[in-house]
């Protein structure tokens, strides 16, 4: 099973939307779950609240860089904590390469003047800081625009997050006894290892997932899979890169 985290950050205010989320989140798995896919969703709410050695936002912080996903809602104002989600989720998607994908939603249903927040300037710094990066921020008038706008953002992202998976799971694997993993997966570089019979099964079966999705073409090198008195296997292969291979090679 192939696990896509997201990680949703919000204010207080907007329960609603983080409940229809969770909602959307449910249906979609129902469907994806015969796919191999699960969609996690981490809401800060929902996480431990436990005392820590450090700040509780660190630990926050550090959900947002383990995951695949970063979804931003905004209304009134952007929090000294949602803004600093925002800061590490943008670095490590420069960085690192986690996230993977950032969606920033801004609500643009009316505010009463008596409730306009004294930090309502947050809201256009942000935007103005999205336009500085060159990227783009999507926004809704109402739960059911939002809904259907995740949705379709999540379905278009979806079969490269679940490709970048398989082969962050192949590295996993491989990385061991193959330290030139990425040198090998950019220049077809043949590789030999040892692994155990659990390991060897489901490295074929990654291999065979790849290979019908038409995204690297593997062939034996050669070497015949030997079995060992210790119990490891050692197999060897060529991998082929394909005209449409994507991946982070961070």
């Amino acid at each position: 099973m192939k696990e896509i985290s997201i990680f949703l950050a919000s204010s207080g205010k907007l329960s609603e939307e983080r409940t229809e989320i969770e909602r959307l989140i449910a249906r979609m798995n129902d469907n994806l779950i015969h796919k191999g896919i699960y969609l996690r969703l981490r809401i800060w709410e929902k996480l431990s609240s436990t005392f820590e050695t450090g700040r509780k936002q660190d630990k926050f912080n550090d959900e947002v860089l383990k995951s695949d996903i970063f979804l931003c809602l905004v209304y009134d104002r952007i929090g000294q904590f949602s803004k600093e989600e925002f800061d590490k989720a943008y670095n490590g998607l420069l960085g690192n390469g986690k996230p993977q994908k950032m969606y920033v939603f801004f609500n643009n249903m009316p505010i009463k003047p008596d409730d306009i927040p004294e930090d309502y300037h947050s809201v256009t710094e942000l935007k103005e800081l999205i336009r500085k990066y060159e990227q783009i921020y999507n926004s809704y008038e109402n739960i059911d625009e939002l809904i259907r706008k995740v949705k379709d953002n999540l379905e278009l992202d979806l079969p490269e997050l679940s490709q970048n998976s398989l082969i962050e799971e192949m590295k996993s694997i491989l990385n061991a006894s193959n330290p030139n993993l990425t040198d090998y997966l950019k220049d077809n570089k043949s590789v030999n290892i040892l692994l155990t019979s659990e390991e060897y099964q489901r490295l074929n079966k990654i291999i065979s997932e790849l290979e019908n999705k038409k995204i690297i073409r593997f062939t034996s090198n050669g070497n015949m899979i030997q079995n060992r008195p210790d119990g490891l296997m050692r197999t060897g292969f060529n991998a082929e890169r394909l005209e449409n291979y994507k991946i982070n090679n961070g």
